[in-house]
This record gives C-alpha cells, sequence and structure tokens, in this order.
C-alpha cells in the first residue's frame, strides 16, 4: 500500500511531540538547570545523582514561568532581523558523489545500470544565514520530476509496497563517515516517508534530537543534513534511463521556540541521465521563491521628552 498523506503527517506529529517535550521542559525549567541541561554528557559508568521530586509549589510555577518568559524575550532578541541575525542568506545545496563545493560533487548522474549493485549517493547540505544557539529539527522536502511532458517510471516508485521499495537508503544519523560537518552529534529520531504518483515523487525526510542535544550552528558553515542513496539493483523496471529532475524544495528548521524556513539556493537542482541539467531548467522557474533581502532596520526612536 502506498504512503498516505495521513502518514505522512502522523510522521509530522510524533516529531513535534518528541521536540515539543523537550523543548517546553527546556523552556519550563529554572535558569540553573538549563545550564546543567547544556552541561557535557556524564561519563560511562559515572553515577548519576537521584532524581528530584517535581516541585509543584506556588513559588516553582512562578519560577517557571518567569524562566520561560525570560528565555522567549532572548530568543526574540536574538532572532530580530532588524538587529541584525541574518548575515547571509541561507541556502540548500544539492549534489552527487559528494556535498556541494567539494571534489567529486556534481549536479548530475546517469543511471546506466552496468551494474545492479552500484550505488548513487546524494548530499543534502544547507547553510542557515544565522547563528542558532541550538538547533533542534529539521524537515527536508524533495520533489522528483520527470521531463516535461512525460510520467514517471516504475523505478521511481520507491514507496511502501511500489516496485523499487528498498531501492532508497536514508542516512541521517550522527555518522563519522560524512565528510562535513553534522547539525546533529546525539542520536534523535528519524522519519523517512515517500510519496508517488506519475507526475512527481515526494521524498520527506524529518529528524529531531531532545532536548539536552543540541549543538550551536554558525551562519556561514555548510552543514550535511543527510544523504539519500539511490540502488541501482532494479534497473529493469521502466524509467530507469528516463531523465529526472530532483528538487529540494524547502526545509523546516527549529531551533526551539519557533521555526524558520530555507526555500533558495540556485544548487538545490540535481539530474539524473541529464547532462547539463536540462529536465530541471521549466522546474527551476515553477514556484521560484522570491528574491531574499534582509530587512532594513527599525527607524530609532524618538527621545522621550517629558512634559513640562
Amino acid at each position: 500500500m502506498r504512503t498516505s498523506r495521513s502518514r505522512r503527517w502522523l510522521a509530522v506529529m510524533a516529531l513535534v511531540a518528541l521536540l515539543g517535550q523537550g523543548v517546553a521542559a527546556a523552556l519550563a525549567a529554572p535558569a540553573a538547570t538549563r545550564g546543567a541541561s547544556a552541561a557535557p554528557h556524564a561519563a560511562p559508568g559515572s553515577a548519576k545523582p537521584p532524581r528530584a521530586a517535581p516541585d509543584d509549589s506556588a513559588a516553582s510555577r512562578s519560577a517557571a514561568a518567569d524562566s520561560l518568559a525570560v528565555l522567549e524575550a532572548e530568543y526574540a532578541a536574538y532572532f530580530d532581523s532588524t538587529m541584525g541575525d541574518s548575515v547571509r542568506e541561507p541556502r540548500l545545496y544539492l549534489s552527487w558523489g559528494a556535498p556541494h563545493g567539494m571534489p567529486g560533487a556534481r549536479a548530475d548522474v546517469d543511471f546506466a545500470c552496468r551494474d545492479t549493485n552500484e550505488v548513487d549517493t546524494l548530499y543534502l547540505s544547507f547553510e542557515t544565514g544565522r547563528d542558532v544557539p541550538r538547533f533542534y529539527a529539521m524537515i527536508a522536502y524533495l520533489n522528483i520530476r520527470p521531463a516535461a511532458g512525460d510520467s514517471l517510471g516504475a523505478f521511481w516508485d520507491h514507496s511502501q509496497g511500489g516496485a523499487n521499495r528498498g531501492g532508497l537508503v536514508i542516512q541521517v544519523e550522527p555518522d563519522e563517515s560524512f565528510p562535513c560537518p553534522r547539525p546533529f552529534q546525539r542520536q534523535g529520531l528519524g522519519a523517512p516517508l515517500y510519496d508517488f504518483c506519475p507526475s512527481k515523487g515526494q521524498l520527506f525526510v524529518a529528524y529531531a534530537v531532545t532536548m539536552r542535544d543540541p549543538i550551536p550552528l554558525l551562519a556561514d558553515t555548510r552543514y550535511c543534513f543527510a544523504r539519500v542513496l539511490f540502488k541501482q539493483k532494479h534497473c529493469r523496471l521502466p524509467g530507469a534511463g528516463q531523465p529526472v529532475c530532483i528538487e529540494w524544495e524547502k526545509a523546516e528548521c527549529s531551533h526551539g521556540v519557533k521555526s524558520f524556513l530555507i526555500t533558495r539556493g540556485p544548487e538545490r537542482f540535481v539530474s539524473v541521465n541529464s547532462p547539463g541539467g536540462d529536465v530541471c531548467t521549466p522546474h527551476r522557474a515553477f514556484g521560484k521563491p522570491p528574491v531574499w533581502l534582509p530587512r532594513p532596520k527599525a527607524p530609532a526612536k524618538p527621545p522621550h521628552r517629558p512634559r513640562l
């Protein structure tokens, strides 16, 4: 049975629940507790302190509410575009063989199917364009489209129960074999899903870590979110040799209080069986995001003059 839209949203809700529990606990914790949670993990085998009983007193609830208000104010100030938090345009990158900008990276591959054990690796990398003190989760949306006027063959049906089930492998977990910095350094929860119809295949990849495990991201560093492995073991299926365009449509990122979208990047398109990437030309123009511009600084407030 093919992946339904309801299953996709159930996966989203599961990740939101995981993230929401961790973030809500972090926001509601007193400042001293938040500082302790950011400390390095205890060494294996070390004794763990006993867990204190929850304090449900009015004073505790008031302190938690005050901590929540302070933390929300800190985030609001930190991510206020009028204060220069966006130092550059956030971008998405796709490339075959290696992360974009590194040796061996290319924009097109040929599924010649000379060897059924051959695997082509697609790297998903990104830049936030702003310093992010805590990075909790990302949801990536990829589209696989045929050439204009064509339809996808069965080779591109990687959905559950599809003709090429098992021909697609998603790697998001922390792994030292990635040749670029990772946004996650601790094990989290992932939810890859795939929808297929003759006009488009949609790959949905989500990953989140708990409140104790986020790391800071730098504005101008390129991070590898995931890699997608396309296996060529079912090359006899129709469509294996057809040209297709793969687009990283958008990424939704969470830093704990509110999410932000990344939708731009001319290098977020790659192609298969299309030297020069001509198959992507009509899709680059379709739904093109508006030009990114930094927000203008807010006008200075006039000095307060007391009434005479």
